[in-house]
């Protein structure tokens, strides 16, 4: 408890000194993994150019403030709080280190959002709307081809006939093949009516004879 400038205990003040100490003891949370464990990673900038006799050697750090934040157990970088006033130099690397920040999150997301690693596969490939239009694409091209070697006498008549695959009958055709084998046939026609008259005359002469045999 505290006492306010009249000796008076001021239980509203203490309240929020106690309140203000809990929350500053609620630990942080991974907003991916919800973990509250971390570890504190500090971060430079290093020379392209450095080189060294052994390793550790070429590390030649070339920025004035080192850059220090909490990483999770899961491996994600959290983004730090800021506040505060800083000089040019300090402002100018905070900046230039939140955009690494900033991208490193990004790269992340794009790991690990199934969602987003879907969508990329799925953009290489057709969809089953467009499966379907090409399926009926393909049957209605092998309908057409179909009719057209109908058309052309390469294959047997079909056993059903829709009004896609039944073809136009030229009467003008029909009628030249008729005459066609009416003609072929005529001759043949006429040597059969004579064959038979020839019997039927035979017949008729033979029957006086065999009556007069008779008498």
């Amino acid at each position: 408890m505290s006492s306010n400038a009249y000796g008076v205990i001021d239980q509203g003040f203490d309240n929020g000194i106690s309140a203000r100490s809990r929350e500053l003891e609620t630990p942080v949370v991974c907003p991916e993994c919800k973990s509250n464990w971390f570890t504190e990673q500090t971060f430079n900038q290093y020379s392209d150019l450095a080189y060294g006799g052994g390793a550790g050697g070429d590390l030649r750090v070339i920025n004035v403030t080192p850059q220090t934040i909490r990483v999770c157990l899961c491996g994600h970088p959290y983004t730090p709080k800021l506040s505060g006033i800083r000089g040019r130099v300090a402002t100018g690397e905070l900046d230039d280190f939140k955009k690494s920040l900033h991208a490193a999150h990004t790269l992340r997301n794009q790991a690990n959002t199934p969602e987003v690693t879907m969508q990329q596969i799925t953009e290489k490939f057709a969809s089953s709307k467009e499966i379907e239009g090409l399926k009926g694409r393909l049957n209605e091209q092998a309908r057409e081809l179909a009719d057209v070697k109908f058309r052309a006498g390469q294959v047997v008549k079909p056993a059903i006939l829709t009004s896609s695959t039944m073809p136009e009958i030229d009467m003008a055709k029909v009628s030249a093949a008729l005459a066609e084998v009416a003609e072929i046939a005529e001759p043949a026609v006429k040597t059969a009516e004579q064959h038979k008259g020839g019997k039927t005359q035979t017949s008729s002469k033979a029957a006086p004879a065999a009556k007069e045999s008779m008498l």
